[in-house]
């Protein structure tokens, strides 16, 4: 429908994502069916159009296909390099040296919240050039605190030099939204923090064109 709509709305906040290698519909294979998406959002880019898809709420693991957390599993469109992933923060309370601040850091339930923002790399996608100074700064960090999975963790090789998610992230957890002329409702996840930043690029938009 937006490929034959000659006026489109300019950004779209996109909550739907299955791991990235059991992409598929209507029994069409992955590798088929995410090509052709791909080819789509390509298209929606070269008008102009601006795609951001939540990038799931299960850290960068936990595909209920595999049953267990031990492989990491990217969350896809939000993999597309087509595309830009949203994940999601919160505002946390930290003591340091005696002193009290509030610091955003990703949605963690290992830190106290009810889920973990999604994450990780593409094993598909290459990695845009933008983002190899922040890819190496963390892998730099991780590698040097040993806090980096072992590569058993990542289903395929390679895995260093492919995309990685999310592009960006917003508050997402306690949000409030307006159903039903009530706002009594709160909702959470990257699927709360991507409208957000829908927003964000709604009113660049409006501001450059």
């Amino acid at each position: 429908e937006i490929a034959n709509d000659a006026d489109p709305p300019l950004v779209h906040s996109v909550s739907f994502g299955p791991a990235e290698e059991f992409a598929t519909t209507a029994g069409i294979p992955a590798a088929i069916y995410v090509r052709r998406v791909n080819t789509e959002l390509m298209k929606m880019g070269v008008r102009g159009l601006t795609l951001l898809f939540a990038d799931g709420d299960a850290g960068a693991t936990c595909n209920p296909i595999y049953g267990n957390c031990s492989l990491a599993s990217p969350v896809w469109p939000a993999s597309s390099p087509y595309g830009l992933a949203v994940g999601a923060t919160f505002l946390a309370r930290e003591d340091a040296n005696g002193t009290a601040r509030v610091q955003e850091v990703a949605m963690s339930s290992d830190i106290g919240v009810s889920l973990t923002t999604g994450g990780g790399f593409s094993y598909h996608s290459s990695r845009p050039s933008h983002q190899d100074a922040a890819v190496a700064s963390y892998l730099d960090k991780m590698s040097a605190s040993q806090d980096l999975p072992p590569d058993s963790f990542f289903a395929q090789p390679g895995w260093r030099e492919k995309r990685a998610l999310p592009d960006l992230s917003a508050i997402g957890i306690g949000l409030f939204m307006v159903l039903g002329g009530s706002s009594a409702q709160a909702a959470s996840g990257a699927s709360a923090a991507t409208p957000i930043v829908a927003g964000l690029v709604t009113l660049l938009n409006d501001a450059r064109l």
